[in-house]
Formats: C-alpha cells, sequence, structure tokens
C-alpha cells in the first residue's frame, strides 16, 4: 500500500470508527482512546493528523468531494444542475451517515462542505 493510500484508509477508518461510535454514544461522550480502539490506529496517529472530531468529518468529507469534484474539472461540458443533481445523489447515498453527522450536532461541518463546493463550481463558471 503506497503512503497516499494508507493516509487514505486510515482516515477512512477514523472517520468509521467516529460514525460506528455515534450509533450509541453522544459526541461529547467519546474519547480519544475509544475512537483508536474502534478504528483499530493509534492515539499519536489521532493526535498527529487531528485536533478534533470535527476535523476528522471535515476532511473525510472534503476526501468524498474531491471525487465529485474531479467530475467538473474533467467534463466542462456537464452544466450546473447537472452537477448539483450529481453532489445531491452522493449526498443521498450517504443519507444514513449524514443523520448521524447532523444528530451528532456536526451540522456545520456538512453545510461548510457544501459551500466549498458550491463556491468551487461558482469559481470554475457553473
Amino acid at each position: 500500500m503506497s503512503p497516499h493510500e494508507l493516509k487514505q484508509f486510515k482516515l477512512r477508518a477514523i472517520y468509521r470508527g467516529l460514525l460506528t461510535l455515534l450509533q450509541n454514544k453522544h459526541l461529547s461522550d467519546i474519547t480519544v482512546s475509544d475512537l483508536c480502539r474502534t478504528a483499530a490506529v493509534s492515539r499519536t496517529y489521532y493526535y498527529r493528523n487531528f485536533s478534533s472530531f470535527h476535523e476528522i468529518v471535515s476532511r473525510y468529507q472534503e476526501q468524498m468531494i474531491m471525487s465529485y469534484l474531479n467530475l467538473a474539472l474533467n467534463n466542462r461540458h456537464i452544466d450546473f444542475t447537472q452537477l448539483m443533481t450529481a453532489y445531491f445523489q452522493i449526498m443521498g447515498d450517504h443519507a444514513t451517515e449524514t443523520l448521524l453527522l447532523i444528530h451528532a450536532g456536526l451540522f456545520d461541518v456538512l453545510i461548510s462542505t457544501f459551500r466549498k463546493v458550491y463556491v468551487f463550481l461558482a469559481q470554475n463558471s457553473y
């Protein structure tokens, strides 16, 4: 596994671990130790890469949305309506985890991700 693939794998693992814990615990009741144990990553990894659980969600959401933005970069003939439809389709595919994040009080992270996508599309004349 390349260093980039390992980085993506660990980010996915810690994000999934957080989602798993959110199914049964309130965000404020989750400890770094709980998360690292659930995600099978070290505490050193967590502290070296993140300053908060919000940052984990934000980075994962940004990674997920980069594949969506690559669609825009590679297909200039796609219009704004098609791009926004694709965005909401992606979000619909992740509805269960999105609801977990909303219920955990992480709505601001989702709004921030949407804002980044919208600004990107506007700045690139979509």
